[in-house]
């Protein structure tokens, strides 16, 4: 397998084998709740863009297919909105998506629903503004295109074609009543997944909550949306405007959100870890990489996609260097690169020399909590050091210096914890006040960002 192989591994007769993530209790959990609801609902699985939301509706969706027991009861269909929003009526793919079910059941009901898909399809607008959206879009909006601006609802409340709707509305019962009889024929609930409905363009996005709400809110039909609730509500402003109500407008499509959990994000570390980085280096540099990568991830709050860019650009970095980092540059280089992701602009004032350390620590912490780690782990102290080193940081090293030999006078036990802390940032930075020590650090910040430079500059989409 190619080290950027994205595809998603799942065994069908055995959907959790490769779960790295634990989210079997979550997924049977879920499992249980359609009864619980009598079969008919929307579920929106939200959770940021890179956490895993596509492996976790594919592993469910195995689920319901392998079972036996839960076979007999669901019909699953997967439906990936990303892939298709270059389709002129998100309706269309769904019924595409739904053919092959349809089909089996009676090949009359598929010609009924597809000739009744068709006729709404070319009744229906890009994007259905209702009455309570009027007050929030006009007919002036440039962002509109003509067929969506003739479709508003003007401030009487007349819609512009009454025909045009009546029609509309007795098609729609026709359809619902078609895939009725398909379900009840079918003799299962649908399960219908709909993923990476974040990622589509704003008005297929919300075409497509239109279609489900208006088209697909039948007994017996559930749909399971896997959604990045931030990315959707941009969206939705593009289309009805920045002062909208975003929790208002998708609680009209959305009956219940469930957020997912990211306590096994350790986990799935050390597993990246073990699949990119095990067995392709010396256990030297495994080891120092898999003390330092968790504490990264966790420091910087990294999502699992972010988790895995991360890990590779590591090992790129490593293994076109000969893997002969000392443990201390493993963990700089792993720092400034997390830096450079995240807090572009303090990497480049550490790159430009432009700030100290002091000053560093002061602007990072209102972010992440920095001061703290530097000094709670043997892996801060290090780290810490090394960049009072490469940022030459006189001041703040004759400052632990001076602490360092007072608490050692003062010979106090309890003070033991302490001397040792500066002597682990200490021993990173040798000696600063000597003049050649301190071009060999400027020579080292050199090196140092043209290689975290270099890799920084690779995404892994």
């Amino acid at each position: 397998m190619g080290l950027f192989n994205n595809n998603i591994k799942i065994n069908e007769e055995n959907p959790f084998e490769y779960d790295k993530l634990w989210r079997k209790s979550e997924i049977e959990s879920l499992t249980n709740l359609f009864g619980l609801v009598d079969n008919q609902m929307v579920l929106a699985i939200n959770s940021p863009w890179g956490t895993g939301k596509t492996t976790f509706l594919r592993i469910w969706e195995s689920f319901l297919k392998s079972n036996d027991e839960l076979k007999s009861k669901y019909e699953v269909i997967y439906f990936n909105a990303w892939e298709n929003d270059d389709c002129l009526d998100p309706l269309v793919s769904i019924m595409g998506e739904m053919k092959e079910s349809i089909e089996k059941v009676n090949k009359t009901n598929w010609d009924n629903i597809k000739e009744k898909g068709k006729k709404l399809v070319k009744k229906l607008t890009p994007v259905v503004i209702k009455v309570a959206t009027a007050g929030l879009v006009s007919p002036n909006d440039v962002h509109l295109d003509d067929k969506v601006k003739d479709s508003i609802i003007d401030v009487s409340g007349n819609l512009f074609d009454v025909d045009e709707y009546v029609e509309q509305k007795e098609i729609r019962k026709e359809f619902e009543k078609e895939l009725k009889e398909y379900q009840e024929k079918l003799g299962k609930t649908v399960i219908f997944f709909i993923d990476e409905l974040d990622r589509c363009r704003p008005t297929f996005a919300i075409e497509t909550l239109e279609r489900i709400k208006h088209l697909f809110n039948l007994e017996n039909f559930i749909f399971v949306l896997g959604i990045d609730k931030e990315s959707l509500s941009n969206s939705i402003k593009v289309i009805y405007g920045y002062g909208t109500d975003i929790n208002g407008y998708l609680a009209r499509f959305i009956d219940m959100e469930y957020v997912l959990n990211e306590n096994a994000r350790k986990d799935y570390v050390n597993y990246l870890l073990k699949k990119y980085i095990s067995e392709q280096m010396n256990s030297s540099i495994y080891n120092n990489l898999s003390y330092i990568v968790p504490k990264i991830v966790d420091l910087f709050r990294m999502s699992l996609r972010d988790s895995e860019k991360f890990i590779i650009t590591l090992y790129l970095i490593s293994k076109t260097n000969g893997n002969t980092y000392t443990a201390s540059e493993i963990y700089l280089v792993s720092f400034l690169l997390a830096l450079n992701k995240f807090y572009k602009s303090l990497y480049f004032k550490i790159k430009n020399k432009t700030i100290n350390l002091t000053q560093l620590i002061k602007e990072l912490d209102e972010k992440i909590n920095i001061e703290k780690w530097f000094d709670e782990n043997e892996i801060g102290f290090i780290v810490k050091g090394r960049l009072m080193r490469i940022m030459c940081d006189v001041d703040m090293y004759n400052e632990m210096l001076n602490k360092s030999r007072e608490f050692e006078n003062m010979n106090i036990e309890k003070q033991t914890n302490k001397v040792n802390t500066y002597k682990l940032c200490l021993n990173e930075c040798s000696n600063l006040n000597s003049m050649s020590i301190r071009l060999d650090a400027q020579n080292e910040l050199k090196e140092v960002v043209k290689l975290v430079d270099i890799y920084s500059r690779f995404e892994r989409t």
